[in-house]
């Protein structure tokens, strides 16, 4: 369902997403959350599923308490493991920091 974004700067007509946990509709050319969309029209495009999938797995998420979430874990400038979103310490076994050392390495190759 095509969908005008509101946001200055954009006002693009795309197939914008619904988050299912804030109840916003977020713009996907701007990411931005777009105004002025009822309630009807929300639940029109949950059941189209045309949501966000929050569910979203990739290799090396692990729990951020800062972000209360799960986040993808990178290496910092220092080779320390932090968050890819708010950039907090994470805790990782040595094995994990070990495989994003190596992938970090196979990366600056290509």
């Amino acid at each position: 369902m095509l969908l005008n974004c509101t946001n200055k700067g954009c006002l693009q007509s795309g197939t914008h997403k619904l988050n299912v946990e804030t109840n916003e509709v977020i713009c996907e050319f701007c990411g931005k959350s777009v105004s002025n969309i009822t309630e009807i029209m929300k639940k029109t495009l949950k059941s189209i599923k045309q949501v966000i999938d929050t569910r979203v797995r990739k290799a090396f998420m692990m729990a951020c308490r800062n972000c209360n979430a799960n986040r993808e874990v990178i290496l910092d400038s220092t080779n320390n493991t932090v968050c890819k979103v708010c950039g907090s310490e994470i805790k990782v076994h040595a094995a994990m920091k070990q495989a994003l050392i190596e992938l970090a390495k196979d990366v600056e190759k290509d």
